[in-house]
């Protein structure tokens, strides 16, 4: 049985929700995403660059998702509220 990739939206979508609300570390990101130490740190920065997240350092590097990525995040709901299952790529 092989693995079974996410799409970039379906990536995007888990980590803003995880991020959603109070900061939380990268550790808990992957987690509650469920997307790979491999490629997490590529959709962290591209969230960052594009003020969708942003980093609150108090003792540690904690990740927080922004207005805008809560405004995005409500987008992506609504696109996945109209095709219930994204698809995955094999």
């Amino acid at each position: 049985m092989g693995v079974k990739k996410r799409c970039k939206d379906e990536i995007i979508y888990r980590i803003l929700k995880a991020c959603k609300g109070r900061g939380i570390k990268i550790t808990k990101i992957a987690g509650s995403s469920d997307v790979g130490f491999e490629i997490l740190p590529k959709y962290i920065n591209l969230l960052v660059e594009n003020d969708l997240i942003e980093v609150v350092k108090i003792e540690a590097f904690l990740y927080k998702t922004t207005d805008k990525g809560v405004e995005a995040l409500w987008y992506l709901e609504q696109f996945r509220a109209l095709i219930p299952e994204l698809p995955l790529i094999d």
